[in-house]
């Protein structure tokens, strides 16, 4: 069953204006009697049934046109969409999330070490080697650098491991000066832990 009612007007379609196509603009129309199933001149509508050749026709419609239904065909609309760059986004936003909290929540610690090799005036005197060549000794420098938080114990624990590992050093004459310890170096914010291990 079918019911169809038909209106004359106009429909406003150059004024310009957007419409929604769900939404029938009556305000210029006019309700149209037909003849039909449902009787002559109904201004209600008519009733079609298009599996009735005899209820399935509409006539003295405007300019003498006769409407027929021959059959209703039920239809429906989908929408596919695919978009494979979803996933990956997904994972990005998320690592990035994680990248953030990690930035936040984790101690940003550096400790580093600088070796500079020390040859004659700069040796202090040291025992000329095996083969009777110029005396030589190397300086290890160890340096930390944190943002937040005390390094100083970590710091101390870092650089008796390191020299516990060192050979044994030669005894140093009796004018030689005692190594310099210093606070601060390139690199470094003031009150960095930087001060030297050891000289071999």
């Amino acid at each position: 069953m079918l019911r169809l009612q038909v209106l004359l007007g106009d429909l406003h379609l150059d004024a310009g204006n957007p419409q929604n196509v769900y939404t029938l603009d009556r305000s210029a129309m006019r309700v149209v009697p037909v003849d039909g199933p449902s009787g002559r001149r109904n201004p209600v509508g008519q009733l079609l049934h298009p599996e009735d050749p005899a209820q399935r026709t509409m006539t003295d419609l405007p300019g003498g046109m006769t409407l027929t239904v021959d059959s209703i065909r039920n239809w429906s609309t989908f929408a596919v969409k695919n978009d494979p760059g979803k996933g990956l986004v997904l994972w990005a936003a998320v690592t990035m999330l994680l990248g953030l909290i990690g930035s936040l929540l984790i101690r940003r610690r550096r400790v580093w070490l600088r070796a500079t090799p020390l040859t004659g005036t700069e040796a202090g005197g040291a025992t000329p080697d095996a083969a009777g060549g110029p005396a030589a000794r190397t300086r290890i420098e160890l340096g930390a650098l944190t943002r937040t938080g005390d390094l100083a114990d970590e710091f101390e624990d870092i650089r008796k491991r390191m020299q516990a590992r060192l050979p044994p050093c030669q005894e140093p004459p009796q004018n030689r000066a005692a190594p310099l310890v210093t606070r601060g170096s390139s690199g470094a914010g003031s009150g960095d832990p930087v001060a030297p291990v050891s000289e071999r």
